[in-house]
């Protein structure tokens, strides 16, 4: 990665220094890093404002995952089973956006410094089903869990424009996050003999905290102005 910024810092050298980093134009674009090494997909929206040198920034993450295995049993009358004793999966879903508004500084050439306060909200979903079999019964855990997480940061980057169409940033944050989540855990058998099952035992619980959340320099925006 720091091949990619001294290549961007030498260009940028090289160029016109009238070719200022622009912030008159709309922007969309992707985290670069997450096409190489994560699931993860990150968006960017950027537009100018009124106010020379400022715009309104609009990021939006998210990943997905999903896994479904088959449960293997030789035990009689496992096949009689219900459905959620024959399979177990492992589900996670993720949703962020955060808002900010960019102050840009002029370096020369064509590099700026941008900076701003952010908001930040983000969603996180997960659930899981375990399925163990033994001689008599099959027994299965299931749990879910949902947290939602807003917060406030400060945000500090560094954006080269490279041409008329093309810019890259190259970003940070920390931010305070305050988190509320549900969980609920639930169990349940199934008998092979007597081909009952037995009453659930469900629980719910909720739970809070604060935390102080490092971001570390790992989004590098490449972003198309038109």
């Amino acid at each position: 990665m720091r091949y990619i910024f001294f290549f961007t810092l030498a260009a940028g050298t090289l160029l016109p220094a009238t070719a200022q980093v622009q912030t008159r134009n709309k922007e969309v674009g992707i985290n670069g890093l997450n096409m190489l090494f994560s699931r993860q997909v990150e968006l960017i929206f950027r537009k100018p404002l009124k106010q020379e040198g400022q715009m309104r920034r609009i990021e939006l993450n998210g990943m997905p995952s999903y896994n479904n295995t088959p449960v293997y049993g030789q035990q009689q009358g496992f096949e009689k089973a219900p459905d959620q004793y024959q399979k177990e999966f492992d589900a996670y879903a993720r949703i962020g956006i955060q808002v900010a508004k960019e102050r840009y500084s002029q370096l020369g050439g064509n590099f700026a410094l941008y900076r701003g306060t952010l908001w930040c909200l983000d969603l996180n979903y997960s659930s899981s089903r375990d399925v163990i079999v033994n001689p008599n019964y099959v027994s299965r855990y299931s749990s879910g869990r949902l947290s939602v997480t807003p917060g406030i940061g400060y945000l500090v980057g560094f954006k080269y424009q490279a041409g008329r169409h093309i810019a890259l940033s190259l970003d940070n944050n920390i931010t305070l996050n305050a988190s509320i989540q549900r969980s609920n855990n639930e169990s349940s058998s199934y008998d092979f003999q007597t081909r009952q099952e037995n009453k659930p035992y469900s629980s719910t619980y909720l739970s809070q905290s604060v935390f102080l959340s490092p971001g570390i320099v790992s989004r590098l925006w490449i972003t198309y102005c038109f």
